[in-house]
């Protein structure tokens, strides 16, 4: 059971260090990738696991919201219109939820500061640099999509072996520029 759990709960460091080694590439600094890998997870593992158990939360959260809504506008509980406004208002406060993770991560790879901030900053970062925020998001949810959708079937060997860390490695280059104003 532990084994599951740990398993589970340590997605948050795994996106961290991905982003520390990531980041360190972008900037076109000397890194040994496992190494420095391992020496991210290890050092940030507290922070972002909280973090990660946070956005589980937050998920399980927003999940059971949208099925409830839908489930009482369908059986009549609610006037169609109201269960609309709902959905619509839950969707707004989601896709801003989407922004503040596109940033939380790789924020916690770069600076050192406590959870709670980070994530004040990845919300404030993610407004301010919309343009940024969006090409992010689009990096990471494009490839994902075009193969659920069935229309690139082959690429999925692809994406499970250069998905996550090549989205990262080219959002590092943007995410970069971002945050040297703020170093």
């Amino acid at each position: 059971m532990y084994r599951l759990l740990y398993t589970r709960c340590d997605r948050g460091a795994s996106f961290t260090a991905l982003y520390y080694v990531a980041l360190k590439m972008a900037r076109n600094e000397e890194c040994y990738i496992m190494r420095q890998f391992f020496k991210a997870f290890k050092e940030n593992f507290k922070r972002s696991t909280l973090i990660w158990c946070c956005v589980l939360v937050l998920i399980l959260f927003f999940a059971a919201d949208f099925r409830l809504i839908y489930s009482m506008t369908i059986s009549d509980g609610l006037d169609g219109n109201i269960g609309i406004l709902f959905m619509i208002a839950l969707g707004i406060i989601f896709i801003f939820f989407a922004f503040t993770l596109s940033f939380i991560f790789p924020l916690v790879a770069r600076f050192e500061n406590t959870a709670l901030n980070l994530v004040k900053s990845a919300f404030v970062l993610s407004i301010r640099h919309f343009p940024t925020t969006i090409a992010v998001l689009v990096l990471h949810l494009i490839l994902p999509l075009l193969i659920f959708l069935g229309l690139l079937k082959w690429a999925l060997p692809l994406f499970c072996f250069f998905g996550f860390s090549l989205s990262a490695y080219l959002n590092s280059f943007m995410l970069l520029k971002i945050f040297e104003k703020y170093s």
